[in-house]
């Protein structure tokens, strides 16, 4: 089976949520496969991830031909403008499409898209984002025996009228809504048009399933490597936490500045010897100030391998309260062993139990608690870490979820082929 994968981003190095998502998928699948890869190129997401490399692109395109064929990539139309991104929302909000699509659309990447069309048929073509779904035309004149499939890391709708109602700034919560509501319309009306629409989660499937009459929704889930994330040869340090996740993307640093601002004081009034580290790309200037006003706070930006970090750590604490889909970075740190107090939105979509595989808390008081009775309790604590593995490796190993994924693809397949 051919199948073309088009992503909205280079899925290497597989670091962090879109990345590993990405690229285990397109490696999974090319076990079965024969996978190619259309790409835009998004050099501030790419760039800080190979740190001294002098050409990131290139380092991408011959790690990912290991497994896939990498058959075109062009830069995001905004990546050379520095003020696109706020032009763009500006004229956004006069055009036939909301942001969320138009900050994709390009002629060149078009006419790339065109000319692989008409060089190779494929089985099946996949749109990893509900803003590539613009791209969807070109199979009606060059690809119409192809079925079609389309990705949604989030319900991106669902995403952004969550943003609205939780940002303190009346003019972006305005933005907001306003685009929540115009990328509802726009999915309710394109995703019927594909064979397929991959969700990371019933949840998101629920969701996606009240904006339209879809004949066709799978939950695939995120997934983890079992194998490169393995709990330590002993427990780390019960007064040491951490949290890794970008810091560019917004729900990572509204967590941080929350637990900082708010969960920290009460930690520490509690627990002085308490230490917490930050590992995460890109990392905001008032995050990195804090370690100067409290040595117990690390800082440590972008690294290479974020496991000798997990494993030094004796609690992992996600106070993700925003964004969607499901959080890798909550199966990372199952399969690395690390017991987790997480707010209830940072394990959507994961089949977790309070008190079993994480602890759950919402407001300062309870995440000082739960964290102070992990610290105090090393049985829950092993406890914990051994049902949090046993659900990893029994249900979110990459290599069963890729196989499910291949699996729906020959599905459709055959039954475009049929029709």
């Amino acid at each position: 089976m051919k199948i073309l994968w088009i992503s909205h981003f280079l899925p290497y190095p597989p670091k962090g949520g879109l990345l590993l998502r990405g690229y285990n998928l397109v490696r999974e699948l090319s076990r079965y496969a024969a996978v190619d890869l259309l790409a835009f190129n998004q050099p501030r997401l790419l760039h800080p991830l190979l740190p001294g490399s002098h050409d990131p692109e290139a380092i991408a395109i011959e790690e990912l031909g290991r497994f896939c064929r990498v058959v075109g990539v062009e830069n995001i139309p905004l990546s050379d403008r520095p003020w696109g991104a706020g032009v763009l929302a500006a004229k956004s909000l006069f055009s036939r499409y909301p942001y969320t699509v138009n900050w994709l659309v390009s002629r060149r990447f078009s006419d790339r898209l065109a000319r692989v069309l008409a060089q190779t048929q494929y089985d099946v073509v996949h749109f990893d984002t509900i803003s590539l779904a613009y791209y969807r035309h070109l199979l009606e004149r060059h690809a119409s025996g192809s079925a079609l499939s389309l990705g949604h890391h989030n319900i991106e709708s669902h995403m952004l009228l969550r943003r609205a109602g939780k940002s303190g700034n009346w003019l972006k919560r305005l933005y907001y809504f306003q685009e929540g509501l115009r990328l509802a319309r726009y999915e309710k009306r394109v995703c019927p048009e594909f064979d397929l629409n991959i969700v990371c989660s019933d949840l998101d499937a629920n969701r996606l399933s009240k904006l339209a009459r879809i004949p066709r929704i799978r939950a695939i889930e995120n997934g983890v490597d079992i194998e490169y994330f393995r709990p330590g040869a002993k427990a780390g340090d019960p007064k040491r936490l951490i949290f890794v996740g970008t810091m560019n993307w917004y729900p990572n640093v509204d967590a941080m500045r929350f637990f900082l601002s708010a969960v920290w004081p009460v930690l520490t009034q509690l627990e002085p010897g308490v230490s917490m580290e930050i590992v995460g790309a890109n990392p905001p200037a008032d995050l990195m100030e804090y370690q100067q006003k409290d040595t117990r706070v690390r800082v440590h930006g972008f690294v290479d391998d974020v496991r000798p970090y997990l494993a030094e750590a004796g609690i992992y604490v996600c106070p993700v309260r925003d964004g969607g889909g499901t959080k890798l970075k909550v199966l990372d740190a199952f399969s690395s062993g690390v017991p987790m107090v997480a707010h209830p939105i940072a394990c959507e979509g994961i089949a977790v139990e309070d008190g079993r595989h994480v602890l759950l808390a919402s407001d300062p008081d309870s995440y000082a608690t739960k964290i102070i009775e992990l610290m105090q309790d090393e049985p829950l604590r092993c406890r914990m870490a051994t049902e949090a593995r046993k659900l990893v490796e029994t249900r979110y190993s990459f290599a069963s979820i890729g196989r499910r994924l291949y699996e729906e693809f020959s599905s459709i397949s055959t039954t475009h082929r049929a029709n």
